[in-house]
């Protein structure tokens, strides 16, 4: 089983929650990790707006930034992507970015794991909801496939 995991996942790598034990065994789960390039850019951002507005202390953005760029994942193109993440953002009504994760995990047979309850919500009754996985059903092994 591939994985595929999106900002919402990754930033917990960072940030503690009570999610982050489970996002952290994807790491270790030894399972092919991936996501389109677009994931570096969508943490940093994160990371710095939980700086600069919750008042949270000072962040390694650029550690964070490493991690994802040093192996953990394979990072792949998202202008591979966009032309079936546009289709699908028409049709599922989410935006392209969204839509950029699934379409990868279309692309590469894998399935999406992501922390975004509205995102697997809204994808469950279409053609791509056996694609998508809520991070919280993996830590309870809940819903389609039980742990990873």
């Amino acid at each position: 089983m591939s994985w595929v995991i999106d900002a919402s996942v990754a930033v917990l790598w960072f940030v503690p929650s009570p999610l982050s034990p489970t996002a952290l065994a994807l790491l270790d789960d030894g399972a092919p990790l991936m996501a389109p390039d677009l994931i570096v850019v969508e943490v940093a951002n994160v990371l710095w707006k939980r700086e600069r507005y919750a008042g949270t202390d000072a962040l390694d953005i650029a550690g964070a930034v490493a991690v994802l760029t040093g192996g953990a994942l394979r990072l792949r193109l998202a202008a591979g992507q966009l032309p079936v993440a546009i289709d699908m953002a028409r049709r599922v009504g989410r935006s392209v970015a969204e839509c950029l994760y699934v379409a990868l995990a279309v692309d590469e047979d894998a399935t999406l794991v992501t922390a975004d309850r509205r995102l697997v919500d809204r994808l469950r009754p279409t053609l791509y909801g056996r694609r998508v996985r809520l991070l919280d059903d993996l830590a309870t092994g809940e819903g389609p496939g039980g742990r990873p």
